[in-house]
């Protein structure tokens, strides 16, 4: 789910940035089978500045099986490598 919205927040961002992911709330709703094909459907609800928020839902066949808020944030990406350790 979290991957779905930094596919869809990628078109947002220059070519010094990337997104990072800031909180995610997770509701695991029903079972996935091994090998099954989970289909994921992303939409944003909010932006505000560089944080955006997005709600996310997860389906197998056509059973919702998860749901998520979650939120992203532009960074420039040599400043944010450069504080990891």
């Amino acid at each position: 789910m979290e991957n779905t919205a930094m596919t869809l927040l990628a078109s947002e961002l220059n070519e010094n940035d990337t997104s990072v992911g800031m909180e995610i709330n997770v509701k695991h709703l029903a079972p996935t089978a091994v090998n099954k094909v989970v289909s994921v459907e992303a939409k944003q609800t909010d932006k505000s500045g560089k944080v955006f928020t997005y709600e996310i839902e997860a389906y197998v066949d056509e059973e919702l099986i998860g749901k998520a808020t979650h939120k992203r944030a532009i960074v420039d990406r040599e400043k944010f490598m450069s504080k990891i350790k």
